[in-house]
């Protein structure tokens, strides 16, 4: 957690971001994602430094390490999580980031793994349901 909340640090500065580069950051927190459901200070710490990178720094680069199915899947674990678990404001603005953050890659990288993934499904099963709606059940397959 320590090192998350270093990177955070790190992710507001464009030449830290670019430094982080190198050594697969985006990838690296993006993967973390997957790890981070039971604590959410780890998701949020992941997607805030997601978010100031791709911000901050090359959103090319950035969005081109974030072009695997590793990474799409974890996002889409995390914003599924998000809408069967997270019921909180904070939750909800998460979860809107984590769509921000899907769509900055995509407009980067149209060939990233979105559909193969599922994740283009879960948005748009998301987007013909309005909040007051339980999609839960939907989930429970």
């Amino acid at each position: 957690m320590e090192l998350m909340t270093a990177l955070q640090c790190f992710s507001h500065s464009a030449i830290n971001c670019d430094d982080m580069l190198p050594a697969g950051a985006a990838r690296i927190v993006c993967s973390g994602l997957a790890d981070s459901h039971e604590t959410g200070r780890g998701m949020f710490l992941s997607v805030d430094i997601l978010w100031n990178m791709l911000h901050n720094g090359s959103k090319i680069n950035i969005a081109q390490q974030l072009d695997c199915h590793d990474c799409i899947r974890a996002l889409n674990n995390a914003f599924t999580y998000l809408i069967t678990k997270g019921y909180s404001q904070a939750d909800k603005q998460l979860r809107n980031d984590i769509l921000v953050i899907a769509i900055l890659i995509a407009q980067c990288r149209p060939t990233a793994p979105f559909v193969e993934t599922g994740f283009t499904d879960l948005v748009a099963l998301c987007c013909t349901y309005t909040e007051g709606i339980d999609i839960f059940h939907l989930f429970q397959c």
